[in-house]
């Protein structure tokens, strides 16, 4: 995932996941504020 500089593999996966379930619960969330919250989720998940 070229936005998280991530190469093919499980964190992918989980970051699919991840964005599914914040459309999930937000439908209307813009791309910036997804972009915003799927880097702040892989900044938490990385550790």
């Amino acid at each position: 995932m070229e936005l998280l500089d991530l190469p093919p593999g499980p964190a992918i996966g989980r970051a699919l996941r991840m964005l599914r379930t914040l459309e999930q619960d937000d439908p209307d969330i813009g791309h910036d504020d997804a972009v915003e919250a799927l880097r702040g989720w892989w900044a938490a998940e990385a550790g």
